[in-house]
């Protein structure tokens, strides 16, 4: 079957004019098709999603621009493997940036056969991609710390609540003593 009839059959699948697009680093063409209502999240044979194909060619202005259409920064290829996994398998710490600032999870498991089934931090760190590693840690714990704070001012709020509570429950009582005195 040639692809043009397999991709008429297919239309989840990643299209050729996208491949082509991605292909040659064709910007212009991709937001074309974009603008046509492309599916951003299609993908090819073994799932992997133009995301992915963007990341692991390591063009930033590709992978930004799915990334803002919208594009599945989760989806998983036939390997189980995110866009994240597949930017640092590729030693590709643009596009790791690109995924971290666009809020990547940072804890998911590859779930696939390929005997890899770490997180992105774990590949990073076996496959001696310090930098990519070094960015990971970084991007965790300012998110550990920024949901620490965010716990805190939680918590203080609900601290604040059950004192603004026990006042009003406080001059509740004055008052009911007071009118009983009357």
């Amino acid at each position: 079957m040639t692809e043009h009839l397999r991709e008429n059959f297919n239309t989840s699948r990643l299209s050729v004019r996208m491949r082509e697009a991605l292909r040659d680093r064709d910007l212009a063409a991709l937001l074309a098709l974009v603008k046509q209502g492309a599916d951003v999240n299609q993908a090819d044979y073994g799932d992997n999603t133009a995301l992915i194909l963007g990341v692991i060619k390591g063009d930033a202005a590709l992978t930004q621009l799915l990334i803002d259409k919208g594009a599945d920064l989760e989806k998983r290829n036939t390997n189980g493997h995110t866009p994240l996994m597949m930017a640092v398998f590729n030693n590709k710490p643009n596009a790791v940036r690109l995924l971290l600032d666009a809020g990547v999870d940072l804890d998911k498991k590859a779930e696939g056969s390929m005997g890899r089934n770490g997180t992105a931090l774990s590949f990073a760190e076996s496959g001696k991609f310090s930098v990519i590693a070094q960015m990971l840690r970084e991007e965790a714990e300012t998110r550990r710390a920024r949901l620490t704070e965010a716990t805190l001012k939680a918590e203080k709020a609900r601290r604040d609540a059950l004192n603004a509570k026990k006042l009003f429950f406080k001059q509740q009582a004055a008052k009911r003593k007071v009118a009983i005195k009357s």
